[in-house]
């Protein structure tokens, strides 16, 4: 497993910084974990090419926290195509709550949940692709 901190791979050539993305060109899956909005490190469009790419060939995307936070456009477009949602600012809200999860329904992915509560950040409203069906 290879991990970046802070950005997106890079590589030094002569005094120029540049986008590294042998790694992510042969990786099984890609995981960001980032602020969102313009600060977002993979929606530039040559990274979103890389992305398209490693989905194509059927790679794994995760996007968490702020990471699922794009601009609306190109980079919202790109995140329905690899997610099938995105976080809208002004639109989608993250509050902060603690619901007290007592019962669940009779399904194999609550099989052996116990009743819990925890604080967290909660998104809702995100802008889902068209024909996306609700999760369960």
């Amino acid at each position: 497993m290879l991990v970046y901190s802070n950005g997106w791979p890079t590589r030094v050539n002569g005094d120029k910084v540049e986008d590294d993305n042998s790694s992510i060109t042969t990786a099984d899956a890609v995981v960001v974990y980032a602020d969102g909005e313009g600060g977002h490190p993979a929606i530039r469009p040559d990274r979103v090419k890389v992305l398209d790419a490693l989905a194509a060939r059927g790679g794994g995307l995760g996007f968490a926290h702020y990471g699922v936070e794009v601009p609306t456009g190109d980079p919202a477009t790109a995140m329905k195509r690899w997610i099938g949602g995105h976080y809208e600012d002004h639109y989608s809200v993250n509050p902060m709550w603690s619901p007290k999860f007592t019962t669940f329904p009779k399904h194999p992915i609550s099989r052996g949940v116990k009743p819990f509560s925890t604080r967290d950040e909660w998104y809702f409203n995100m802008r889902w692709a068209e024909g996306t069906e609700p999760a369960t």
